[in-house]
């Protein structure tokens, strides 16, 4: 189908050829291959169907802007369960926290957020095989992923570090041995520094839902 080749290079032409291009002219060229032989197994003239294939496409500059349509409501509920995944096991992880303060706070805050989203688990079930299709742009999605992992580097090292100052900044101001009295102290002081970590349930839901972006795409087999 030369015809279609010829269709899909056309609108490319504009952009430079580079590795990414190159791979969506492929992808979009098989796309409409397979739309052409659907349509003509279905009982289309092979004109007609060609024709169809390549009305589908009115412009790549979505696609070259990294916009992908998929099915909004089950992206929305997948990564609205990969996201109740995360805070369980966040929650769950924080038990043995609960003999420092912050910890306990912060185990109680994550039930009360888990309990909210599983009352409201079954709206996001119900909406997810109702048809509905949107666009959602990647390239915007991996920008803001980056910032949320930068963020969450920053504000581990920087609460990190202040609770090495409050631990021993006198020790270290007076050129004094930290002490440590018994296993216990030592599981409290460890705890201390180990909950702040768990915050990384935050960009590790986030870069879950990029992927799902792609696994929730709109694909020819689906129109």
């Amino acid at each position: 189908m030369n015809e279609l080749k010829e269709y899909v290079d056309f609108p490319f032409s504009t952009y430079k050829n580079g590795p990414s291009v190159s791979d969506l002219k492929e992808e979009m060229l098989g796309n409409l291959k397979d739309k052409a032989v659907h349509m003509q197994q279905r009982g289309w003239d092979e004109k007609e169907a060609i024709q169809a294939a390549k009305n589908s496409i009115e412009s790549v500059d979505n696609l070259i802007d990294g916009n992908v349509s998929v099915h909004l409501n089950r992206f929305c509920f997948q990564a609205f369960q990969w996201a109740f995944l995360y805070l369980t096991i966040a929650w769950i992880a924080t038990i043995p926290m609960v003999m420092i303060h912050m910890g306990s706070v912060a185990h109680a805050f994550l039930f009360l957020i888990c309990l909210a989203m599983g009352a409201v688990y079954m709206f996001f079930a119900k909406k997810q095989h109702q048809p509905k299709v949107g666009q959602i742009n990647v390239k915007a999605m991996r920008k803001v992923e980056k910032i949320i992992w930068m963020l969450w580097g920053l504000y581990v090292c920087v609460i990190s570090g202040y609770m090495a100052a409050v631990e021993f900044g006198s020790n270290i101001w007076f050129l004094r041995a930290a002490a440590i009295d018994g296993p216990y102290q030592f599981g409290l002081l460890i705890s201390q520094f180990v909950l702040p970590l768990f915050s990384i349930i935050v960009p590790l839901t986030f870069r879950t839902w990029v992927k799902l972006v792609f696994s929730s795409k709109v694909r020819v087999e689906d129109e």
